[in-house]
């Protein structure tokens, strides 16, 4: 399975609800903040309680265990292109360290 594809499927589900949910706010002056606080809040709460963890299906141990679906919230809460950007930047660092640049 592809690197964080359950996140990935749950930025496109928090997405989904967040524009279902906009015209309650979006007529208030304040409505791309409370958007940007919902999609956030909702992806933390979707992958903590999904058990999502990009962190460790990117092989990292974190000292405190949820902190990992809590940092995987605020990134699937950000959207698409913030998961795919985190999941290049590790590929890429895959291949830099494969590569023998290192003294």
């Amino acid at each position: 399975m592809e690197l964080f594809m359950e996140a990935l499927i749950a930025s496109f589900f928090i997405k989904a609800v967040v524009n279902y949910l906009k015209p309650l706010w979006e007529k208030n002056v304040y409505g791309a903040k409370i958007s940007l606080f919902v999609s956030l809040g909702l992806g933390i709460l979707v992958c903590t309680m999904a058990g999502i963890d990009m962190f460790a299906q990117a092989g990292i141990t974190l000292a405190v265990p949820y902190i990992g679906s809590v940092l995987s919230g605020v990134a699937a809460g950000g959207g698409a292109n913030v998961i795919h950007d985190i999941s290049e930047g590790i590929r890429s660092m895959g291949k830099n360290k494969g590569s023998g640049t290192g003294s």
